[in-house]
């Protein structure tokens, strides 16, 4: 468990690229836990807070082939960002555009920190959409280990 925390965290040292890691604890979840976390995320709303969850469809949180979906604050609105730093995310962008699109939520490329990523805040429940990505899109079973790490976010 150690070591899946720390290369959690080396991952999120990697993937956030929106801010300087503060406060960064890393976890292994289920899929059930990802509403609760999200919406304790929303309901604090601090600029910059995330929530990054990790995931491969073998359940091997230590592999290379890992995708990555997070919740975020930006400028004061609740969104999921697809960030185009991890291989995976990079490789499979149009698939992660083409999927929300046709569930009716609204993408839009961003760019920060000279890092770009899509930005996903309206066309429907953006924790419906984060469940569909990891379930539907990527087949990840509910008891499968999705990997959580997560900044300027108190968890109760």
């Amino acid at each position: 468990m150690v070591k899946k925390v720390i290369t959690l965290f080396l991952m999120l040292v990697s993937i956030n690229c929106f801010s300087s890691p503060r406060n960064v604890q890393g976890y292994e979840i289920r899929i059930g836990e990802i509403l609760p976390i999200g919406y304790q995320l929303a309901q604090e709303n601090k600029e910059g807070a995330h929530t990054v969850f990790i995931f491969e469809e073998s359940g091997n949180l230590e592999s290379d082939n890992q995708v990555n979906i997070q919740f975020a604050i930006e400028n004061g609105k609740f969104g999921i960002d697809w960030v185009l730093r991890a291989p995976r995310n990079i490789k499979e962008k149009d698939k992660f555009v083409k999927f929300a699109k046709s569930k009716g939520y609204i993408v839009e490329l961003r760019k920060m920190n000279g890092v770009s990523y899509y930005r996903v805040e309206e066309g429907g429940s953006l924790f419906t959409l984060v469940n569909l990505v990891i379930t539907e899109l990527y087949g990840i079973k509910k008891d499968t280990p999705v990997g959580l790490v997560a900044s300027g976010i108190s968890f109760r």
